[in-house]
């Protein structure tokens, strides 16, 4: 969802968690109160803080720059921060592939109505038109032993910090950068951070952290063992508190945004 402060986020999810009898997927109430959460800073906590999962193309310097200085908040807290690699494999071969049925599946029916349906979109069911019956499940089995690597780092720390995004926002129109620190772009070279933890399925979440020299919005992600929403939140809200960052803006200051 998009919030202007993470008490908006909070205030969502208190109102919308909790069993669904539709959904056997759905996880039962909890006496936890999401706005309680958003009111203090956690006890000391381990983070690590990385820019590379390990299949990370290439990333805008001046992303890494100000998502670098940004972490220093959660030092402010007292709690123990380390910047380092991860060398997790990529999840794109599977997660493509669960991504393009899901997207078919959705579409099922439409099929006869292809001038409403975006080109690169039409690709996309041509190609599970061509993919083998056991597709599906493959992809599911190698989400799963992928999701390992996350898990088991989240024995050791409490939050996985980020960029949200590995370049700076682009032309309105296009899918995807031209370029991203002078290399050519692709579908996955811009976000390679917030897809990974739609696949695991643990608690994530995007704060401003800054602005580039050509006053271009920066995110940082702040990511939590699963079902540790709660502590995600109160540790982006701590985090904003930190580094307020302004809803409203005047003329003058969408003409000169800061740095």
């Amino acid at each position: 969802m998009v919030a202007r402060t993470v008490r908006d986020v909070a205030l969502v999810l208190q109102a919308a968690a909790g069993p669904d009898p539709r959904d056997p997927h759905s996880l039962p109430a909890t006496s936890e109160s999401f706005l309680k959460a958003v009111e203090h800073v956690p006890a000391k906590r381990r983070v690590i803080f990385t820019t590379q999962l390990g299949f990370t193309e290439t990333i805008d310097p001046e992303i890494v720059s100000v998502c670098r200085s940004a972490v220093g908040a959660f030092r402010e807290f007292g709690w123990e921060v380390v910047e380092r690699d991860l060398a997790w494999p990529d999840p794109a071969p599977f997660a493509n592939v669960l991504a393009a049925i899901g997207l078919a599946s959705r579409l099922r029916g439409l099929e006869d109505r292809k001038s409403d349906i975006e080109p690169g979109i039409l690709d996309i069911l041509e190609t599970v038109k061509r993919m083998p019956p056991n597709a599906f499940y493959d992809a599911y089995f190698e989400r799963n032993r992928w999701c390992a690597y996350a898990f088991e780092l989240f024995q050791h720390i409490d939050f996985l910090v980020t960029p949200a995004t590995a370049s700076p926002p682009f032309e309105l129109g296009r899918s995807y950068p031209e370029t991203v620190d002078g290399k050519p772009g692709n579908p996955s070279t811009w976000s390679p951070f917030l897809r990974s933890f739609n696949i695991t399925g643990q608690p994530a979440i995007s704060v401003p952290a800054g602005r580039t020299r050509g006053g271009l919005p920066v995110g940082l992600q702040i990511v939590g063992p699963r079902f540790a929403d709660a502590d995600v939140l109160s540790a982006a809200a701590a985090f904003e508190r930190a580094r307020p960052w302004p809803t409203e803006w005047t003329l003058e200051q969408l003409k000169n945004p800061p740095s």
